[in-house]
């Protein structure tokens, strides 16, 4: 299952009509025993960065293409890190 590889876990909206509400995924990742936070993209995605430069980890932001689009965009926007 995902359970095992997908500690911590952020859950973010997505732009798009046909995306499954936010509270939606949280519960479908309870059933599967994850534990996850809802933010907003940008601040998922700093926290993940946080997280694994304290743990020696790595962010793998994985959902629909719409999702990797928002991320990709928000991406390009910032300066090389």
């Amino acid at each position: 299952g995902v359970g095992p590889v997908s500690r911590p876990c952020w859950v973010v909206p997505i732009q798009n009509e046909r995306a499954m509400p936010v509270d939606q995924v949280v519960q479908h990742l309870a059933a599967l025993q994850v534990r996850c936070s809802t933010e907003s993209l940008q601040n998922a995605i700093s926290a993940a960065k946080t997280w694994a430069f304290e743990q020696n980890g790595m962010v793998c932001i994985t959902g629909s293409l719409c999702l990797a689009g928002e991320a990709l965009l928000f991406f390009s926007s910032k300066s090389p890190q």
